[in-house]
């Protein structure tokens, strides 16, 4: 049977399986795809295809980016330039190169990665002064917004929508404006404003987006209308396809209990704060036959204080009750895990739900995993959203995927970060079988333990523990589950503002080595595989759910 995805090299397949959406991803999917109609004749056609649809996408995940801009001109040929997007375009790229920010936009991203936020206001609103009509400031406030949340970026960026001279590029301003609206929740404008940009043929993006402002404001038949339309037009936008076939099997609405007794794991080592704010959010949730065992991980700070107050918490209810487990020393992440795993108290229950020290789940947490449990009862883990707590529009892990490098030495087994590339827009709203989930807040069953191990000490005190018992269960064929209606909001921040220090840089290098080495080559091609297959075959039943 000729198919859509029996026509691509498997290379490019495991890119779209991989997800649909992010500047960098979509623009080395469309020069793959330009690529391969040179040496392809016979699939010439679709490849070229694949590469306009995929640069245009690129760039609406980024409109005002200078490159991409003159990149789309580049592809537009003779008549492009004189028409509504070649003139646009054309506009887009004379308004970006009028005002060199330079330095002053240097100074402002170090500001904000060091979180200092009245600063860069403050530099911001002077920069405004001066440019009070800049394409280029434009994209930088709203960049600034995005990376923070911070109010200042967003009025800094709404009025330099008003400000500027939009003549020849109307469906730009639709679109900047409907993404501005749809993240401070406006759905009903931001509806308003995609719509506009969709009609003009310019902003493909915008449809998927107004088809999520719509589920949100409570039109979900004419949501899935819409998102139905994206599918049949880009199919490989596996994003939309996923999204679609869950609201049409109602997937997110589904919610039940793990199927047995589950045991709630967490491990703390001096992060009170965090932790009382991890508790509290654990302790907001009502539970049936669950238990929670918290491990001080050596701690010198207030968490032994935390951990006395959430124990009376527990004994004041009888829906949870708690263990503790005092260290003298920190043992790190893997071992703390695997002391807790191992206990013969924690023994009797049949799933072990993991929640890190600095995650706020919310109230339906462990019933969106049971839901991933019954609907994938074979994987070897279920995993979530996770998100930045402070700017939950900013998305930190979602299903991730397994690229391989087999080129000299070791092979090199690393995993997508395509959701680093784009702000939340529910595109990642879906469940389905991945290469690794975040081990933020995950939950494994117990039974698993005899056959993949716990968690490799090797990777102390931190960092790609989680992914390596991943990888294991890859080989198992018992491939990882993304439960995308689960947002786990998280403490600790990434992108910008998240910047890491130097010995974490090196615990993380030196632990990226230490897997690399870990596995052969026909185990990481093993691995790869797994991941592959079970994303496909998952793909293609979805797709049978969208076309009935």
């Amino acid at each position: 049977m000729d198919t859509f995805w029996n026509r691509l090299p498997r290379e490019l397949a495991e890119k779209f399986l991989a997800g649909g959406v992010g500047r960098t991803h979509l623009t080395s999917i469309g020069y793959k795809c330009i690529e391969l109609s040179k040496n392809d004749p016979a699939n010439s056609e679709l490849f070229i295809k694949l590469a306009f649809e995929t640069l245009i996408s690129a760039w609406c995940h980024d409109p005002l980016n200078l490159q991409s801009a003159q990149l789309q001109q580049n592809l537009m040929g003779q008549e492009g330039p004189n028409s509504p997007m070649g003139k646009m375009l054309s506009r887009i790229v004379e308004e970006s190169r009028k005002d060199d920010l330079g330095a002053q936009e240097k100074r402002l991203r170090n500001l904000i990665s060091r979180e200092r936020y009245e600063q860069a206001a403050e530099v911001l609103s002077q920069l405004l002064d001066e440019f009070p009509a800049s394409l280029a400031l434009l994209k930088l406030s709203k960049e600034l917004y995005e990376a923070t949340d911070e109010k200042p970026f967003l009025n800094a960026s709404l009025h330099l929508l008003k400000n500027i001279d939009f003549s020849s590029m109307e469906p730009l301003h639709d679109f900047l404006s409907a993404n501005l609206d749809f993240a401070q929740g406006k759905y009903t404008q931001a509806a308003v404003n995609y719509e506009n940009a969709y009609n003009t043929g310019s902003f493909p993006e915008a449809l998927p987006r107004l088809g999520e402002c719509l589920l949100r404001m409570g039109n979900r038949a004419d949501a899935i209308r819409l998102y139905k339309q994206d599918t049949e037009a880009r199919p490989w936008r596996i994003n939309t396809l996923l999204r679609t076939a869950d609201l049409i099997s109602e997937t997110d609405l589904l919610s039940c209990p793990p199927p047995g007794k589950v045991a709630i794991l967490i491990y703390s080592y001096n992060k009170a704060e965090e932790l009382d704010a991890t508790l509290a959010a654990v302790f907001a949730a009502k539970y049936e036959n669950t238990f929670l065992a918290v491990l001080d991980n050596g701690s010198d700070d207030g968490t032994a204080a935390v951990i006395d107050k959430w124990e009376a918490e527990s004994e004041a209810r009888d829906d949870l009750p708690m263990i503790r487990f005092d260290l003298h020393v920190n043992i790190g992440a893997p071992a703390a895990r695997n002391w807790l795993l191992f206990h013969p108290q924690i023994a009797k229950a049949d799933f072990a739900a993991f929640v890190d020290d600095d995650a706020l789940p919310p109230q339906d947490w462990l019933l969106k995993l049971g839901a991933a449990i019954k609907n994938y009862p074979d994987a070897g883990v279920w995993g979530c959203k996770v998100v930045d707590a402070p700017n939950p529009r900013k998305l930190q892990s979602v299903d991730l995927h397994i690229k391989l490098d087999q080129g000299a030495g070791s092979p090199q087994l690393r995993t997508t970060d395509i959701q680093l590339q784009t702000m939340d827009y529910g595109q990642f709203d879906y469940m389905r079988p991945c290469g690794s989930v975040t081990g933020c807040c995950h939950i494994i069953r117990m039974d698993d333990l005899a056959t993949s191990g716990g968690f490799d000490i090797r990777f102390s005190p931190s960092q790609f523990d989680d992914l390596d018992r991943d990888l294991r269960l890859c080989l198992q064929k018992k491939a990882p589950v993304y439960q995308g209606h689960l947002r786990v909001r998280h403490l600790k921040r990434t992108g910008v503002a998240g910047a890491t220090s130097k010995k974490a840089a090196a615990i993380q290098i030196g632990n990226q080595s230490r897997l690399d080495m870990k596995y052969s080559s026909v185990e990481a091609s093993n691995i790869s595989e797994a991941d592959f297959n079970a994303t496909l075959a998952d793909v293609l039943r979805k797709e049978k759910i969208v076309r009935n």
